[in-house]
């Protein structure tokens, strides 16, 4: 073989092998708004299934948690205060029934994003907290109520 065939034959190669290398076009991934405040929070919020806790939260920094609407008020399972550093969101329940093993020291961080359909989901940063750990993160949250 003549060395301007192999040469050709390498140049081809580095070419195919560098127009495979090349990343397709892409569009750029935009970040999720988040909720870094309590003015974004405040209101109730509607469970979407598979969701069922109905939430309330106040511009306190206390916040309720019920099986219905009309239980926010009169007997909710949950109550408890919030707060937010930066983009986080900090979770302190106060009181549960039945009692649940987040109660009192365990605090959960979790961020709040806003779903392109104005829903909300919350995304753990960290919580030792098991049962809220999995709950919370599971469910999205329409706002139906300043």
């Amino acid at each position: 073989m003549s060395k301007r065939y192999i040469l050709l034959t390498i140049v081809a190669l580095i070419m195919m092998v560098s127009a495979c290398a090349q990343n397709p076009a892409t569009t750029e991934e935009k970040s999720p708004e988040l909720i870094t405040d309590m003015s974004g929070l405040n209101g109730i919020w509607q469970p979407i299934p598979p969701a069922t806790a109905w939430r309330e939260y106040r511009d306190d920094g206390t916040f309720c948690i019920a099986g219905t609407r009309d239980n926010l008020e009169t007997a909710p399972f949950v109550t408890g205060e919030y707060w937010f550093e930066g983009s986080v969101l900090y979770f302190k329940e106060v009181s549960a029934e039945p009692e649940w093993e987040c109660g009192g020291e365990i605090i959960g961080q979790y961020e709040v994003q806003v779903l392109e359909s104005g829903e909300i989901k919350f995304v753990k940063v960290e919580d030792k907290c098991s049962e809220r750990a999995m709950m919370l993160p599971s469910g999205k949250y329409r706002k139906v109520e300043e």
